[in-house]
Parts: structure tokens; sequence; C-alpha cells
């Protein structure tokens, strides 16, 4: 009865346990998630900014012009790196979600498990009183007063 009652308090400690690991792994979920719209924004601007440079012409001479090839090629390097980069971030984001789901569905595989053990015991428990107080019900006067004296 009591390995009962100590396995329920290991399942309760273990749920919140996985609770605060369930908590955790959302949290960097959303950090994952906010470091995605950073990196997906700055693909975006770096790629405007790289078609901006890439379609100007208006140089005085060629030097001016190789600077700007240069300089629009350079863009195109940050652009790729950037868009790289969200796709990397995307990936850590996406495993970021699948662990906060498996901590998730471990979470409320030792709910269950504890409320289940937890049930179980209680109708033993009831079980068990019944049982005496049938017991009692059966016993005469005499035999309840010899029993508890």
């Amino acid at each position: 009865m009591t390995a009962d009652r100590a396995k329920i308090a290991r399942l309760r400690r273990i749920e919140r346990l996985r609770g605060i690991e369930h908590r955790v792994k959302i949290g960097e979920a959303a950090q994952a998630e906010a470091a995605l719209a950073g990196a997906g924004a700055l693909a975006e601007r770096t790629a405007r900014l790289a078609a901006s440079y890439a379609g100007r012409a208006e140089a005085r001479d060629g030097a001016a012009l190789a600077l700007l090839h240069r300089f629009a090629a350079g863009l195109e390097a940050l652009h790729a790196g950037a868009k790289a980069g969200a796709a990397a971030t995307r990936e850590r984001a996406d495993a970021a979600k699948r662990g906060a789901a498996v901590a998730e569905k471990r979470a409320e595989v030792v709910a269950m498990l504890a409320s289940s053990c937890a049930t179980a015991l209680a109708r033993r428990d009831n079980q068990r009183a019944h049982a005496e107080l049938a017991r009692k019900l059966k016993d005469s006067p005499r035999q309840i007063a010899a029993r508890e004296s």
C-alpha cells in the first residue's frame, strides 16, 4: 500500500519535471521562431538591396562601374549568406517545435499514468473499506466488542 503511494508520489514528481521540460521546450521554440522571423527579414532586406544595386548603371567612368558591380556582388553574397542562415534557422525552429511536441506527449503520458495509478489505488481502498464494512455488519455485537478490546 505504501509502495503504491510512493509510486504515485514519484509519478507526480516526474509529472512536474515533465511540465517544466515542456515549458522550457516551448520557450526554446518561441526563441527559434523569433530568430527565424529576424533571419527571414534580413534575407528579404538584403535581396531588395542587391536587386536595387544590381539594376544601377549610373557610373561616370569604368572604375566607378567596377566599384558598383563589386558592391552589388557583395550584396548578393550577403543575401546568399542570409538566405542560408534563414534556412538553417528554419531547421532549428522546426526541430525546437518537434522537441516541444515530444515533451508535451511525455508530460501527457506521465500525467495519465499517475492519474490511472491514483484511480486504481482509490478503487482498491474503496473496495477494502466496503469489505471491512460488510464484515463488520455480519459480525455480532459480541464479536465486534471482542475484536475492539
